[in-house]
């Protein structure tokens, strides 16, 4: 059951006052164009003032008609379309959710991922330490054994050594690069869904 249309008096009582208002200002408008005896002036003056009144009364009743139209709407329609418009925007929002809790769960994976390699990072270090260390006491002993014996033994040492360092230098590099390589995508797909 449809609603009768509302009232429109309000409406065009306030449409004649501003015909009213319009009027006055453009009165005042002409009397002091005429003062400085310009008619183009004048004439510019009453234009604008014709335009804008002619504007707000359209305005007005276009708006009083929108009004008389969602009135005589049927109630049950416009619930119906407001309901499925919110189901929509719900809708949407929990695929959003969705995708945000999709993120956060990729980017702990990818956390986890990293602290486990640098955990194992720190492992191999202390293993080098381990071997450096040992490799120093080994280094201590030859030290009592000649010393051409020690200077071929040390260039050895030092030849693998040298070999430990660059080896272990590359997998600090292979490390950091394999995680600034796993944080950009990481970093690109977060912001792409926040």
């Amino acid at each position: 059951m449809s609603e009768p249309p509302r009232d429109r008096e309000p409406l065009e009582r306030n449409s004649w006052r501003f015909g009213i208002f319009s009027g006055f200002v453009g009165l005042a408008s002409i009397v002091s164009a005429a003062s400085s005896e310009s008619w183009l002036r004048i004439a510019i003056v009453i234009v604008a003032t014709l335009v804008a009144g002619v504007a707000t009364v359209f305005l007005i009743e276009r708006r009083a008609r929108k009004r008389d139209q969602l009135a005589a709407d049927d109630p049950v329609t416009e619930l119906t379309r407001r309901s499925e418009r919110f189901q929509k925007a719900y809708d949407e929002f929990a695929d959003y959710l969705e995708k945000v809790q999709q993120a956060i769960n990729e980017q702990k994976v990818a956390r986890d991922a990293l602290i486990a390699q640098a955990q194992q990072a720190m492992d191999e270090q202390k293993a080098a330490r381990d071997a450096l260390i040992a490799q120093a006491q080994q280094q201590q002993h030859l030290l009592s054994l000649s010393k051409e014996q020690a200077e071929r033994v040390q260039k050895i040492i030092m030849s693998e050594t040298v070999k430990l360092e660059r080896a272990e230098r590359r997998r600090q590099l292979a490390y950091l690069v394999l995680g600034v390589l796993t944080s950009i995508p990481i970093g690109i797909v977060i912001n792409y869904f926040t």
